[in-house]
């Protein structure tokens, strides 16, 4: 009795596919019409990939905005509210690093600074309940003035969230100097 494998193309009629294939010439056969269906079906597959790529619709790409502006969810530009985003960052304050501070309420802690030719310096934050001794953001740079600044990373910075009634410092390590700034959230 013969077995009839299907060929997953319908034009492609069926492989007999005998119970046991005794020659050499029966194998061969049926994997060259077994690979001709394969052709077939990667050629069909590929054709119906390509139409529904040309079928579907894309977005249009997006224009730029300006700095004054957002990106809404509905996909569209607005201005942005300078007073709202005022009214929830309160004005920054120059810090002096080393110093340890009280969070009076909710804020980020901003410091940067840039090395000079062959310079090394860091900054290291820390915060705590009763005193600022938990390491919570460093960064260092090292410049050297035969190499690319920006490559050879001589600007750094932190940026550290600091919650209400924290203890917070950022220490300074090496030489120039950095500028260290308290920014409250909530105005």
């Amino acid at each position: 009795m013969e077995e009839v494998l299907m060929c997953p193309i319908e034009d492609s009629g069926s492989f007999p596919y005998p119970d046991e294939m005794t020659t050499f010439a029966q194998v061969r056969e049926y994997l060259v019409r077994l690979r001709e269906a394969i052709v077939t079906s990667n050629t069909q597959l590929s054709s119906n990939i390509e139409t529904r790529l040309a079928q579907q619709s894309y977005e249009s790409a997006i224009t730029a905005g300006s700095t004054a502006q957002y990106w809404r969810g509905d996909k569209s530009w607005q201005t942005l509210n300078q007073a709202a985003i005022a009214s929830f960052f309160g004005t920054r304050v120059a810090k002096t690093l080393s110093t340890e501070y009280t969070a009076v309420s909710a804020g980020l802690v901003v410091a940067y600074g840039s090395s000079n030719d062959g310079t090394y310096y860091g900054f290291m934050g820390y915060t705590g309940t009763s005193s600022a001794d938990t390491l919570r953001a460093q960064a260092s740079a090292d410049y050297d003035s035969d190499s690319d600044p920006v490559l050879a990373g001589r600007l750094a910075s932190i940026t550290m969230p600091v919650v209400n009634g924290e203890k917070w410092k950022v220490d300074y390590i090496g030489t120039g100097s950095g500028t260290l700034y308290w920014i409250p959230i909530g105005g």
